[in-house]
């Protein structure tokens, strides 16, 4: 049958196309992989410091400090932030009450919520007007709480296997030089610090908490000279609660990536197909790619903008290469038996040789093999890089 002029026309154009686009698809990859590597900007040092907090030394000022926490909810990690809701108790001695006295406050007001987003949308009740007098001498107040608060040090590089803690952060509000960290310690009421039956969170699994005291160090004496008080004016001490949530594996497997891998499992499947069914096998990539593009955008939209890959976007990336190999190799197959029945007669349309088929199949398989292989090596390599 002859072969129509335009095809006769566009043959030298088909000899070597395989080999071009390879070419300049390594050659904008590299391109990309060099300005992104120069123009990468460098995270700011900050002055700011969270040390151990160490045992008390000396004869401090001490108000001990414990958390019910009730509730978690509306978390947010675009944000991110979350709501606590639950019940905090204050216990001090008579020296502290004696400063209370003399500055004619309130004990709640000697304490702030270090992480906390928005003012106006908070709760903070007394259980009893005045604090009650214990058995020891000491001094006690409850109060139930109720806080937008952020959640500090967020990584979601491990997404969708991550674990997130969510934080309460409490530090003195030192209006007098009289709370810094070698004259005034926050202590944890770890005995008696529990969470309730409610605090689990819809899509997590609730893993247990923390309560400990830790020193943080500012980076400013916030123009308050340091002579005068003859001690670090920056330094106070802090209590940082953290109730600590884990997706379900099998969960985050099942609404993560089985859609995922479905998808990829139909490009890994392709090379299936016949050699001389071209057209079919090269609308497969291209097809999966947009399918790819899509279920990404899904996820994208729950998560903040984030200065680096998360391990799903790292597991895209792959599936990302892996397609577009894929359509590499589909297409470098079309031009060969196109090539060969070109070559064979510039008129007559000739059916692609055995040996030809023979080679393409086996590419086909080694294409699978090799797939299956960088899926295992390169997906757990993402998990620690």
């Amino acid at each position: 049958m002859p072969r129509p002029p335009l095809l006769r026309s566009l043959a030298p154009l088909v000899r070597g196309a395989g080999r071009r686009t390879v070419l300049l698809v390594v050659s904008l990859l590299a391109l990309l992989a060099l300005i992104a590597t120069l123009t990468e900007p460098r995270p700011h040092s900050f002055p700011d410091q969270i040390q151990p907090a160490g045992p008390l030394v000396g004869d401090p000022t001490t108000l001990t400090v414990g958390i019910y926490a009730t509730n978690n909810h509306a978390i947010d990690l675009g944000q991110p932030s979350f709501i606590a809701e639950g019940f905090i108790w204050l216990r001090w001695g008579p020296e502290l009450d004696r400063l209370l006295q003399e500055s004619a406050i309130d004990v709640d007001e000697l304490i702030t919520f270090e992480n906390q987003i928005e003012g106006w949308d908070t709760s903070w009740i007394k259980a009893s007007e005045k604090p009650r007098r214990l058995d020891d001498g000491s001094y006690y107040q409850l109060y139930q709480y109720s806080q937008k608060l952020y959640i500090n040090g967020l990584s979601l590089r491990h997404y969708p296997f991550q674990d997130i803690d969510l934080p309460i952060v409490l530090e003195p509000n030192d209006q007098t030089d009289r709370l810094v960290f070698d004259r005034f310690r926050l202590v944890p009421d770890v005995r008696n610090t529990q969470i309730g039956s409610n605090i689990d969170v819809p899509g997590y699994v609730t893993h247990g908490w923390s309560f400990r005291e830790v020193k943080h160090r500012y980076g400013s004496n916030f123009g308050l000279a340091t002579k005068r008080t003859k001690v670090d004016n920056n330094v106070y001490s802090q209590l940082v609660f953290k109730v600590n949530y884990r997706r379900s594996t099998w969960a985050s497997i099942w609404a993560m990536f089985q859609p995922l891998a479905v998808t990829l499992a139909v490009v890994m499947i392709s090379p299936s197909l016949a050699s001389n069914l071209w057209e079919v096998r090269l609308a497969i990539p291209t097809t999966v790619l947009l399918t790819l593009v899509f279920l990404q955008e899904g996820y994208k939209s729950k998560l903040p903008e984030l200065p680096y890959l998360t391990y799903l976007d790292k597991v895209y990336a792959i599936a990302y290469l892996i397609t577009l190999a894929s359509f590499l190799l589909y297409l470098w197959g079309a031009n060969q038996i196109a090539h060969t029945s070109i070559a064979a007669d510039e008129s007559e349309a000739t059916p692609p040789s055995a040996a030809l088929l023979t080679r393409l199949n086996h590419l086909d398989h080694r294409f699978q093999l090799w797939s299956l292989v960088a899926i295992v090596v390169l997906g757990a390599a993402a998990w620690f890089i």
